[in-house]
C-alpha cells in the first residue's frame, strides 16, 4: 500500500527498516524517574512511545465512548514529523492490531523548514516568527507561500524574498488581476450588473471541460497531501481565465457592439472566478471570502459544494460589488530598502545604549499616505494562547474598530482602558490568532524591549481627529 506511508521516501525508509529485522520492544524503562508507573513494579515506568501513542484512541473515546469512537476512528490519517515516523508506522500499528482496532489509513511525515539554507536557531537569530510574517504580509499570503513553495513532506527553505515573489506573481498578478479586470469590465460595459448568460462557444466549452479536470486533479492531490500540486492545478485554471480575456478582448467586443458575445465572455469569466473562490477557500479562506463578496454572492465559499456548481446558474441582472484590490503589488526596491533599514544592528555591550538605526528618507506625499487619527480604547480582551497580544476595541468617533496589538507584556487592561491613542487607520487588515485587526496603534520603545510608551494627544481633542 504505497499510500499507507507518505511521501514515498518515508515509505521506502519504513520498508528498509522492516527488512532489516524487527526485534521485541520493551515497553518499560528503569533508567527514568518520570513516567507512568508499571502496575506491580514501581522500579519501572511505561516507555513514553507506548503510552503517548494511546492518546490517539483515548481522545476519540476508546473504551469510554463507543459511539464517539465509531464516528472518528474507522478511518484516520496521522500527520507527524519525519523524525518520529518509525514509532507511528511500526510500533503503533502493531499495538492497534493487537487490540483489534483498525490502524491508520495513512501516516504522512512532513519535512522541516530551513532559513536561506541554514537550520533555524535561536542563537543565530534566524527563527521565523509566524505572527510577524502575518502582520507584515497577511495570513493568507503567508499560508499560500507555505503550502505552495515546497512539496509537502519535503524539507523547505524559507526566504522573505520568495514570499514577496509569490505575492506579486501568483496572488497579485494572477488571481487579483483576474478579479479586478473582470469586475471592472462588468462595471464599464453593463453598469455592474451581469447580462443574461448566452450560448457557449467552443472556447467556453473547453474552459468548462478544463474546470472539470481541475476539480478531479485537486481532489486527487489533496487526498495525497500534495498541496503544492493542488495549488498548481488551481493556478493553471486561474491563468486560463486571464488568457481567456486576452483571447476574447471584451473591450473590442464592446466597441464593435457584439453584445451577445460580450455577455457570454463576462458570464464565463464570472463563473471562473466563482469556481476559483471555492477552490482556493481551503488554502486562503479570507481571500476566498473577499472574492465571494465582490462577486455579490451570499454565504461562504468554504461551505459551498462542488457538486452543486452549475455554469451560468443565476438570474439576469445579478449585481457585482467591486471592492479593494485583493493584493497590492509590493514594490521590490522599496521593500529591499525597508528590509536593509530594519536589519539588526551589530550587538552592543550591555552597558551601552542600542545603536540608533534611521529609516530611508521619504517624501511628503509618502508621509501623507499614512492616515493617522485619534482614537479611544473602549475595551481590552486577552487572546487565548497568546502571551503578547491584546484584542482592543477602539472608538474613532465615526466608527468602532478592532485592533490586535502586541503590548500585553507592557500594560494591564486597566492601564489601557479609556486611554486616547493615535492609530494608523488605512493599514491593510491582518488576522492574528484568528482575530482580524483593522489598524495599528503607535508606541515608542527604548530599543531594549524593556519599556513601551503609547503615543497620546497632550490635550483633549475630538475622536477621529487627523494627525499630521
Amino acid at each position: 500500500n504505497l499510500k499507507g506511508v507518505m511521501p514515498r521516501s518515508r515509505y521506502n525508509e519504513i520498508i528498509s527498516f522492516l527488512k532489516g529485522g524487527v526485534r521485541d520492544q520493551s515497553i518499560s524503562r528503569t533508567t527514568l524517574k518520570w513516567g507512568i508507573p508499571v502496575p506491580g513494579d514501581d522500579a519501572h515506568v511505561v516507555y513514553v512511545w507506548f503510552d503517548a501513542l494511546i492518546n490517539y484512541v483515548t481522545a476519540c473515546g476508546y473504551l469510554d465512548d463507543r459511539k464517539k469512537f465509531d464516528t472518528f476512528w474507522p478511518e484516520v490519517r496521522h500527520l507527524v514529523g519525519k523524525d518520529i515516523i518509525r514509532f507511528h508506522c511500526v510500533i503503533w500499528p502493531i499495538m492497534l492490531l493487537a487490540l483489534g482496532v483498525n490502524p491508520p489509513v495513512s501516516v504522512f511525515a512532513h519535512g522541516w523548514w530551513t532559513v536561506e539554507g541554514e537550520k533555524m536557531s535561536k542563537s543565530k537569530g534566524n527563527v521565523v516568527d509566524p505572527f510577524e510574517m502575518v502582520e507584515r504580509y497577511g495570513a493568507d499570503p503567508f499560508r499560500y507561500f507555505l503550502l505552495r513553495e515546497v512539496p509537502f513532506g519535503l524539507d523547505g527553505d524559507f526566504s522573505e524574498s520568495a514570499v514577496v515573489g509569490r505575492i506579486n506573481s501568483d496572488l497579485a498578478n494572477d488571481l487579483g488581476n483576474l478579479l479586478n479586470r473582470t469586475l471592472q469590465m462588468i462595471d464599464n460595459f453593463f453598469q455592474g450588473s451581469l447580462p443574461a448568460s448566452c450560448r457557449r462557444g467552443e472556447r467556453e466549452e473547453e474552459i468548462v471541460q478544463r474546470a472539470a479536470a481541475v476539480l478531479a486533479e485537486v481532489d486527487e492531490k489533496i487526498e495525497d497531501f500534495a498541496f503544492d500540486d493542488a495549488l498548481k492545478s488551481i493556478w493553471s485554471f486561474i491563468s486560463r481565465g486571464n488568457k481567456y480575456i486576452d483571447e476574447t478582448m471584451p473591450w473590442k467586443l464592446a466597441k464593435e457592439g457584439k453584445t451577445e458575445e460580450l455577455s457570454s465572455v463576462l458570464n464565463t469569466l464570472y463563473d471562473i472566478l466563482r469556481l476559483s473562490a471555492m477552490l482556493v477557500a481551503p488554502f486562503i479562506p479570507e481571500t476566498a471570502a473577499r472574492i465571494w463578496e465582490q462577486l455579490g454572492l451570499d454565504g461562504e465559499p468554504v461551505n459551498m459544494r462542488f457538486d452543486g456548481f452549475s455554469w451560468g446558474d443565476r438570474a439576469p441582472g445579478h449585481t457585482v460589488k467591486k471592492g479593494k484590490v485583493l493584493f497590492p503589488r509590493i514594490d521590490l526596491e522599496e521593500w529591499k530598502k525597508a528590509r536593509e533599514a530594519k536589519a539588526p544592528a551589530p550587538a552592543q555591550p550591555a552597558s551601552e545604549e542600542p545603536a540608533i538605526v534611521h529609516e530611508e528618507l521619504v517624501g511628503i506625499d509618502s508621509f501623507k499616505a499614512v492616515e493617522l487619527r485619534v482614537a479611544q480604547i473602549l475595551n481590552v480582551e486577552e487572546i487565548p494562547k497568546s502571551k503578547k497580544l491584546y484584542k482592543l476595541t477602539v472608538d474613532l468617533g465615526y466608527e468602532k474598530r478592532t485592533i490586535v496589538s502586541g503590548i500585553k507584556e507592557f500594560f494591564t487592561p486597566d492601564e489601557l482602558l479609556h486611554k486616547k491613542i493615535v492609530v494608523v487607520v488605512n493599514l491593510q487588515p491582518a488576522k492574528l490568532c484568528g482575530v482580524e485587526s483593522n489598524g495599528m496603534l503607535l508606541a515608542a520603545g527604548d530599543g531594549k524591549k524593556t519599556t513601551l510608551a503609547l503615543l497620546t494627544p497632550d490635550k483633549d481633542i475630538p475622536l477621529g481627529s487627523r494627525v499630521s
